[in-house]
Parts: structure tokens; sequence; C-alpha cells
């Protein structure tokens, strides 16, 4: 076999592979790169434990070959040519890379379905370009499997944390189906449509994924996705909205990077500062656009949180739309999808002028009706942090866990080295 590819292209190519190289772990076949060559078809896979990722192209090779190469060897022998086409030739054993000998090796890899009997979806174009941008409030650290992922369902492609979401809307084939967040393929940036399949398979969903030259393969995530179109607003309720330039939300999104907020725990308070003003405050930095403004605003202040807001921002949202209550999600529109996320508490005005008691009649004052959502707000401060110290517990036993994993993965490699060094042994004894 003797076929010339790119060299920029394998670069790139290689880059995107190499996500998913284990090079800690135990088995071997998480280190190598699989070439399979068939039918004129030239393809490139790697794969880690739960999912595999493929590269195929047309070559003009009419026979058949399949080999294991180690993915660091094969990669460095690319970077190492100075051609501008890298030229792959197969002899026995042994793969040249150019002017460079690659050894293959033997390697275990997982089966491929080959009578597919399940559903066919079509992907849109730039589907990995929304994923991409929905990846940004997806909090992977979440215990719920179904909230680490992004759901597809007959209204697009939703993905949340709990506390924000997103929503592109695009008519897919699919009931539901959450499906984990494909990091590896979405540095490829391909932007071409693409197919979907998947079928039940062991008590789940397998699932694969084709755009453009890339194939992914995985499981989809277990787990019911939250019922998201019950937790948007209806119209009416939203009652009031600021709107500004795209000009200013560009200028706002730069400002806000540029204060430090290591924590991301600082709110942003939106208040109007006149008719065609819009006052922005966070900490002690602060700041005036120009907004257009629907509904009675008065003296309200609506807390977002930076990150919250940032995210808005990215997605190049002008318009945010709020409820009267604090405890209703506020909705973002003229961008790219559509974004759902909850504010912050702040006191209303009335709240705000109710609490300013003279110290002298506070012995007389009686207690308002305020002052039973105290006990509210503290139950609910110690339900979110007893949630915290939850989520902590389940991230500590799962390191806990992939740490066993590895150690007895390492333990049966030394057990099989030690049989086979005192295999030898034994034969050097038998020989002498």
């Amino acid at each position: 076999m003797i076929v010339e590819l790119e060299k920029n292209m394998m670069t790139g190519m290689l880059t995107v592979l190499g996500k998913l190289v284990n090079r800690n772990a135990a088995d071997k076949s998480y280190l190598v790169l699989r070439l399979e060559a068939k039918d004129g078809v030239l393809k490139f896979s790697t794969h880690s434990a739960t999912e595999q990722l493929t590269y195929q192209m047309a070559v003009q090779c009419a026979e058949s070959f399949t080999g294991y190469a180690e993915f660091d060897a094969f990669r460095d022998a690319v970077r190492s040519c100075r051609a501008k086409n890298v030229q792959l030739s197969c002899d026995e054993n042994v793969l040249t890379v150019s002017d460079t000998a690659v050894s293959l090796t033997e390697a275990v890899w997982p089966e491929e379905e080959k009578d597919f009997r399940g559903i066919t979806c079509t992907l849109p174009e730039n589907f990995l370009g929304m994923c991409a941008r929905a990846a940004q409030v997806i909090d992977r650290t979440e215990v719920r499997p179904a909230l680490r992922g992004i759901n597809l369902n007959r209204e697009g492609i939703t993905a949340t944390s709990g506390r924000e979401m997103i929503h592109f809307p695009c008519p897919l084939k699919v009931e539901s189906l959450t499906i984990p967040l494909p990091l590896a393929l979405l540095q490829s940036k391909c932007e071409e449509a693409g197919t979907l399949q998947f079928w039940p398979e062991n008590m789940g969903t397998c699932l694969r994924m084709t755009v453009g030259p890339w194939e992914w393969q995985t499981r989809a995530l277990t787990g019911t996705f939250p019922a998201w179109q019950k937790v948007i607003p209806a119209e009416k309720v939203l009652i009031r909205s600021v709107e500004i330039s795209t000009e200013s939300t560009a200028q706002l999104l730069a400002s806000l990077r540029s204060q430090p907020d290591p924590d991301d725990k600082l709110s942003v308070c939106l208040q109007q500062a006149n008719k065609e003003s819009l006052s922005i405050q966070m900490g002690n930095w602060s700041c005036t656009i120009p907004a257009v403004f629907t509904g009675k605003w008065g003296e309200n202040i609506h807390a977002i949180g930076r990150k919250i807001l940032l995210h808005l921002l990215t997605l190049e949202h002008t318009k945010i739309a709020f409820c009267e209550s604090r405890q209703m999600p506020f909705v973002a529109s003229g961008g790219m999808g559509r974004f759902i996320a909850m504010p912050m508490n702040t006191p209303t005005p009335s709240t705000r002028k109710e609490n300013t008691v003279d110290i002298k009649d506070a012995k007389v004052v009686e207690p308002s009706t305020t002052s039973a959502a105290a006990p509210l707000d503290e139950l609910s401060m110690n339900v979110e942090i007893f949630r915290g110290k939850l989520k902590n517990l389940f991230e500590e036993s799962a390191v806990l866990l992939r740490k066993v994993r590895e150690a007895a993965l390492q333990q049966k490699q030394k057990e099989r080295e030690f049989v086979q060094a005192r295999k030898a042994i034994e034969r050097i004894r038998m020989a002498i």
C-alpha cells in the first residue's frame, strides 16, 4: 500500500484524533492509531473507554490493509516530514511515513455494528457550531448524567445546567436523545451537515454521528432530560425588557471580561438610569450604555450572575425580558438561539424602604410580612450548601473510583508481565 497525503491535512486530523488518546491508560489499545484501507477509502481511528473517532478519505488504493501504530510515534513521524505531502507505505510489520519507519503493533479494537437496524436522523449545517455554543452552559461536574450532555429533540438542540439554558430551534427526527459532549469532534470545527444513527443495545442506546469526513461513535447518556419547555415563561409574564445595540453588546462583553472575578460569584445589577440609558454595576465597577426600554422599570433592579451575562453576550443577544417575580427566569433574544436563565435575588424598592428602620423605633415596630421570608431564605441557603457538599462528595467518589480502576489495570498488567518473565526464565533453564 502506497498513499500520498497532504501534511497540513494530516497534522490537523491528528490534532483532533489525539484528544481521545489516554497516555495514562494501562490498556495499550488506548494509545494506538488504527489505519484501515478498504474499497478505496482510508480511515484513521482512535478510541477511548466510551467513544471512538474516525477520519475517512477517498484514496487511490485498491489494496486492503488494517494496522495499528503507536499514536505518538506516527504523529512525530508526520511532523518531521519536510515536504508538503506525506507518503505512507506498508511492508510487512513496518509502516513508512515518508523517510521514517513506524513499527506496527497488535491491539484489541471494539467491534463495529454491521447490521444497522436503528433510526437515522439528518443533522443541519453547522451542527457542531451549535453544540460548541451550547457547551458553555453545561456543568460537567453535575451529578445528574442527563445534564452533562446535549439533548436532541424534535424542536432542536437544548443544553442546561439547571441555572441557565440555551435552545437552538431546528427540526430533528428524534423524540429525546441526550448525547455526551463531543469535545474531540468539536475541535474539527466542521460546518457541514451530517447524519445521526442510534439504536438500542445492552440496556442503553448506541449512536453514530457522521459530519463531513468525521465519524463519532459513543453511547447516549442515561437519565431523563428536564422538561425544558415548561421553564420558558409566557410572553404575558414578561412585563419589562431592555434592548441594546450590537456595538454596545460587544463593548459590554469586552468590559466584563476585563474585570477580575476568579470565583464567578459576582452579580451584575441592571437598572434604568434614565429613559434612554441603562446603568450597569458590578462591585466597584459601573458603566452606562444607551438602551431602549419597555414596561415600567422605575427603581427596579435586576441582578444577573456575571458568568451568565457573559454567556448571554457571547451568543450576541441584544434584548433581555424580565418577569415581575425574582423567582422566575428571564429570556434573552436577538442573537443565536434562545437563552433562558435564573436571575439573582435582589431586594425590591419597597423591601429596601421597609428594611431601613430607625434604631430608636426598632423595639416598637411590629414585625412585617417580609420578615416571614427570612426562614425560607435561610432554609434555601442551607439546601444549596448541602447540595454543594453532596456534589463534592460525588466528585471525590468518582475520582477515587477512577483511581481504583487504573490501579487494578496496572496490577493486572504487572501480573501478566510477571507470568511472561517467569515463563521466559523457565525456558532458559530448560535450554541450559
